[in-house]
């Protein structure tokens, strides 16, 4: 056991590692190392599926134009959710409707699941539960997009699992069981998720994925780094969320929030709008963070991370304002920010500038420029964007945070925005809506500011307690952010461990070009087998007190 105390010291080194990314253990499935595995499994088909049609609810108001110099009628739409999807109903047992191959060190049960048509695909099981060493992967057909291992790290105490989406129509479900252990018969996939919208596309474009290229005009959009000046890495706190609500499958934005707490008390609390998650199956929602081009021009679109599972906290209908709590803390390698907040008041038409992020559409994150207007309004601020620049919000950004530039903080969630066709250049007329936090802070304050004490509080990079890091990967972080740097803290102790299974060692591994700084206030300890950094990579350890950023 090597113990790195009181000391700073950087590796360079090498690694690779994909970045399909969900709260799992990583690792290859195990049929991929079995020379002469038939590739002829069952196959479960969903028909192939029709897109709902939306009918949101349609407001009026009347506004002035100061360029016509006329009043005019704005429409606006009270739910900006996008569906992407549908919930088929679907039960298969995997005990039974799996093929099963005996293995010297347990039994492998496979299955492909096909949606006909699909733009991609998704699951949801049911009673899942798996005993130590056992392991489930999801992946396409041809290998090259793989999601696991999911593993008892994945139980809870809904039993309930949901998968990102494959952008793909057609997924293998692999399970292995050990040994000694045997899978229940209960466990199943209860729904299938058809998706209509798949926006993932990835340099070199594999040739058997459908819909490969969006099928959304991006260019309506400007992609997050095509800015540069974020206060902090306010635009890391900013995910898209997926949610069922009823049998279709939705998306909005939302944003990590911080907390006047010591850092290592922070919560991973969610600021979204009411009309997102007043009434969506928060055990089923998936939040994706760092899901973005990692440059203004950049050709590669990163996949970006996942979890999965919420619990409501509370919520305000007049200022459209939800706050939820993931089930589980983002893992250190996911790089997440918690934005900081400001619920004082402004002044009506203070022409303050403002900045939006979002996932319009449920694409990858993009951003808005624009300014505070002056309001008539108790609830919402009114937010007009910058008219000539087409970077607007859409369909998918509700909930998504607005921020006050200068500090970034946020100060409101997107409620409504108007009715408008494409990517057509809006009228000067057209504004947006963002609920108050200053009105909702009543509702708010005893999460975000327990000490009742403060009117503003600037954003974090996260601060843990005690951090053991098992069998992770560390990506490059260029592949999300032009800036590739990673800094992972701690108050006190930080362990690198390797996951042992049978005689096999996992350590954590890193990606080529990865630049980390590990910081821990007490000791950073690194057992045998816990870290692999080939050369290629730049990795810190320091000892020293947790930073906002």
């Amino acid at each position: 056991m090597l113990i790195y105390k009181y000391l700073s010291f950087i590796i360079s080194v090498f690694c690779s590692i994909s970045l399909y990314s969900q709260v799992s253990e990583g690792g290859i499935p195990t049929s991929f190392s079995i020379q002469g595995l038939s590739t002829i499994i069952p196959t479960s088909t969903v028909s192939s599926q029709q897109p709902p049609i939306d009918t949101p609810i349609i407001v009026t108001e009347y506004v002035y134009d100061s360029i016509l110099n006329t009043v005019e009628v704005d429409s606006f739409t009270e739910d900006g959710s996008q569906t992407v999807g549908l919930n088929i109903s679907k039960v298969i047992f995997l005990k039974t409707q799996s093929n099963v191959l005996s293995l010297p060190e347990g039994k492998l049960y496979r299955i492909r699941v096909t949606a006909t048509n699909a733009k991609g695909i998704g699951f949801i099981f049911s009673n899942f539960s798996l005993p130590n060493g056992a392991k489930m992967y999801v992946y396409s057909s041809d290998s090259l997009f793989i999601l696991g291992a999911f593993t008892n790290i994945n139980n809870n105490a809904d039993n309930k699992l949901v998968t990102s989406i494959l952008p793909y129509p057609s997924a293998i479900i692999e399970v292995f069981y050990p040994t000694g252990s045997d899978m229940l018969l209960s466990f199943k996939v209860t729904e299938v998720i058809y998706y209509f919208i798949n926006d993932f596309f990835i340099t070199p474009i594999p040739s058997s994925r459908v819909g490969a290229i969006s099928s959304i005009d991006e260019s309506c959009y400007g992609n997050v780094y095509c800015r540069t000046n974020y206060y902090g890495g306010i635009e890391r706190s900013v995910m898209k969320w997926e949610y069922s609500k009823g049998n279709t499958r939705k998306v909005c934005s939302c944003a990590l929030i911080n907390q006047n707490v010591s850092g290592n008390e922070v919560k991973p609390y969610v600021l979204t709008a009411n009309h997102c998650g007043d009434g969506a199956d928060l055990s089923t929602a998936t939040f994706y963070f760092n899901y973005q081009y990692s440059r203004c021009l950049s050709s590669y679109l990163s996949p970006g991370f996942t979890t999965t599972g919420a619990t409501k906290k509370t919520s305000k209908s007049s200022t459209d304002m939800f706050l939820l709590e993931l089930n589980n803390i983002p893992p250190a390698d996911y790089n997440v920010f918690y934005a900081g907040w400001d619920h004082r008041d402004y002044p009506h038409g203070s022409g303050k500038l403002m900045l939006g992020i979002h996932h319009p559409k449920g694409v990858n994150k993009k951003y808005s420029e624009g300014w505070l207007q002056s309001n008539v309004l108790i609830d919402k601020w009114r937010v007009k964007w910058n008219r000539n620049s087409d970077r607007f919000t859409d369909n998918g950004s509700s909930g998504s945070p607005l921020f006050e530039d200068v500090n970034g903080r946020i100060i409101g969630q997107l409620s409504t925005g108007p009715i408008k066709t494409g990517c057509d250049k809006l009228k000067s007329r057209f504004i947006w809506r963002y609920g108050k936090i200053y009105r909702s802070w009543g509702n708010l304050e005893p999460y975000l500011d327990p000490t009742y004490s403060q009117t503003q509080l600037n954003g974090r990079i996260p601060c843990y307690n005690n951090l053991t890091l098992q069998n992770r990967n560390f990506p490059n972080a260029s592949d999300y952010q032009p800036d590739n740097f990673v800094k992972i803290q701690c108050s006190v102790d930080m362990l690198f461990s390797p996951k042992i299974f049978g005689t096999i060692f996992y350590p954590n591994r890193f990606n080529y070009g990865a630049n980390y700084l590990f910081t821990a206030g007490n000791s950073i300890t690194i057992d045998a087998g816990g870290i692999d950094i080939p050369l290629g990579c730049t990795v810190e350890f320091n000892i020293g007190a947790c930073t906002e950023y």
